[in-house]
């Protein structure tokens, strides 16, 4: 009697979260975008403090300078630049999959699709703090070459810099995964990056105008609008993560929500929040 020998049945193959994660982040690398992108961050946000620190020891103006905080100045171009294209990178990550239809490939392999969302964000995180840690050094290191013997503060640990300078971390991967799941819910490179430009500058920027009209016409009478004016001013991201990047909290006696440090950063997590919801209904509840 012949043996006949078995074979196995062929079945769908669970692959682990872990595993979900090794691919994603095998993915994020191979693509020219991934670099580019991280690279523009660090050398830009570095780039423009090594100019500031140029102007503040060779020019007289930067006299002016003087007892300023160089964790404040790599804050202010984190905030006016960085934002930005940690924004476009979370973006990327998953919109540059849906254009080339990678992303039923992932979703074929995953089929709760969840976690592959999820691997994303936890590699997003990582490559935003290392490349924000690398902005850091880059304009510390020039800060010390070139103003050590400058009355300019330089330390890391001093005072309210161990704050500031983690908070630039945490902003940079709130943003980055801000558009992340924008980038889940539009699914489109171009109105991603549209939606996250809108979002830190160019609405931010509409309510400034019209928060200057509001406070100039309210003479002291500010009614329910007016307020709401003033509130939503203070509720857009970069707006609301400035205090955690700043040495000195301002102060105010117009109507407003006065967002301390933390709770302007769990403000910015609000909106991660709010996209990442309406991202994922839409993940769940329609095809790839």
């Amino acid at each position: 009697m012949t043996a006949v020998e078995a074979r196995p049945t062929p079945g769908r193959v669970k692959l682990s979260f872990p595993g979900t994660v090794r691919g994603e982040w095998i993915k994020f690398f191979s693509l020219r975008s991934s670099y580019l992108v991280l690279s523009l961050f660090a050398l830009v946000t570095a780039g423009f403090s090594v100019i500031s620190c140029l102007v503040m020891r060779f020019s007289e103006a930067g006299s002016a300078m003087a007892g300023s905080h160089i964790s404040e100045l790599v804050a202010e171009f984190t905030i006016q630049i960085g934002s930005l294209v940690a924004g476009v990178l979370g973006a990327l990550t998953v919109t540059n999959e849906y254009g080339s239809g990678m992303i039923r490939a992932s979703f074929t392999a995953v089929p709760k699709r969840v976690p592959v969302v999820f691997a994303k964000a936890c590699h997003l995180i990582i490559v935003t703090a290392l490349a924000s840690a690398a902005a850091i050094l880059l304009s510390y290191g020039a800060a010390w070459l070139l103003l050590r013997s400058e009355p300019v503060d330089i330390g890391l640990t001093t005072g309210e810099n161990p704050r500031i300078l983690g908070g630039i971390v945490l902003f940079v991967v709130t943003i980055a995964l801000l558009g992340l799941f924008m980038g889940l819910l539009i699914r489109s490179t171009a109105v991603s990056v549209t939606l996250v430009f809108t979002l830190v500058y160019i609405l931010p920027a509409l309510l400034d105008i019209v928060r200057s009209l509001v406070i100039g016409s309210a003479h002291g009478d500010y009614t329910l609008w007016r307020r709401l004016v003033l509130y939503a001013n203070e509720v857009m991201p970069i707006a609301a993560a400035r205090p955690l990047m700043s040495w000195d909290q301002a102060t105010s006696d117009l109507p407003g929500l006065h967002l301390g440090p933390w709770t302007g950063l769990g403000v910015v997590g609000a909106w991660v929040v709010l996209f990442a919801f309406l991202g994922l209904l839409r993940l769940t509840k329609k095809d790839a």
